[in-house]
C-alpha cells in the first residue's frame, strides 16, 4: 500500500520521502523542497521555480543570470 501526502506549499499530492537524521517525512513534495531551500538561503529563485509563496522571484533567465553574477555584500563595515 502506497501512502500519499499533501504537499505544504503546492497542495500537490506526493509520496512522502525521509528527510535528515530523525527520519521524518518532508512535508513538501521534491520541487516544493528546493524552493523552500533557494527562499531559506536567500537565493534567487530561477524562473521555472517561481510559484506565489517566493521570496525573491526572479521573472526571466536573464535577471536570474544577473542576480547570481552579483558580488556578495560583506556584513562587516
Amino acid at each position: 500500500m502506497t501512502t500519499t501526502m499533501t504537499c505544504r506549499r503546492c497542495g500537490r499530492s506526493y509520496k512522502p520521502w525521509k528527510m535528515g537524521a530523525d527520519d521524518k517525512p518532508c512535508l513538501c513534495c521534491a520541487g516544493c523542497a528546493i524552493r523552500n531551500l533557494h527562499d531559506a538561503l536567500g537565493l534567487p529563485t530561477p524562473p521555472e521555480l517561481v510559484d506565489r509563496h517566493t521570496v525573491r522571484p526572479t521573472l526571466s533567465q536573464w535577471e536570474y543570470d544577473r542576480e547570481l553574477r552579483k558580488p556578495i555584500e560583506d556584513d562587516e563595515p
